[in-house]
């Protein structure tokens, strides 16, 4: 099967097992764009916003930020567990996990893509390097916004830190919101700052 979720916000939903947010199982694809998940949470599992062991696909322009794996020792990732889809253009934020013995916020290899932005750079713990999301990572605090009616059919988060701006490759037409991207230069992340 697969997954095609386009401008989609996945908001506050939990989960006591695996993905908070999005569960997929074997042999899914799945291809995210312009997608937003804030505030899901894994509460006695791994993968705060998404679990995705298998299948391959494509994550590109979205934001993952204020997700949670909160269960204790043994349970983290609270962005994403596991994924062979490729990560392009995406933005990590505050992830958090109660776990300071394993990646924070992705999985323990770190996933193929470019054009990323992560942070915080240290576990739980505030010492250990967390994991990068994606080989490459750049690691710059991306000062995500709190959700607001920012134009089109959701709710978005706009960032604003000096990482994020330009920074994109190969980018979709148009953002979360619907208002249009430029191809190259965009902004990291599901929404595009003027």
């Amino acid at each position: 099967s697969t997954l095609f979720p386009y401008t989609t916000l996945f908001r506050s939903n939990e989960s006591a097992g695996l993905g908070g947010g999005v569960r997929t199982e074997r042999s899914t694809e799945l291809n995210f764009v312009n997608s937003t998940f804030f505030g899901n949470r894994s509460s006695a599992g791994l993968g705060g916003a998404l679990s995705h062991s298998e299948g391959g696909g494509e994550i590109r322009n979205c934001t993952f930020t204020g997700n949670f794996a909160d269960g204790g020792p043994g349970l983290f990732t609270a962005a994403i567990r596991g994924t062979t889809a490729q990560i392009h253009n995406t933005v990590f934020d505050d992830n958090t996990t109660l776990d300071p013995f394993n990646p924070m916020q992705c999985w323990f290899d770190p996933h193929p893509g470019s054009d990323n932005v992560q942070w915080p750079d240290k576990r739980s713990d505030d010492t250990t390097d967390d994991t990068p999301c994606v080989a490459g990572i750049v690691w710059a605090d991306p000062e995500m916004a709190e959700l607001a009616d920012n134009g089109g059919p959701t709710l978005t988060s706009l960032p604003w830190g000096l990482a994020v701006g330009g920074a994109g490759a190969d980018c979709p037409a148009t953002d979360q919101r619907g208002i249009e991207r430029p191809s190259q230069g965009c902004t990291l992340g599901a929404v595009e700052l003027p």
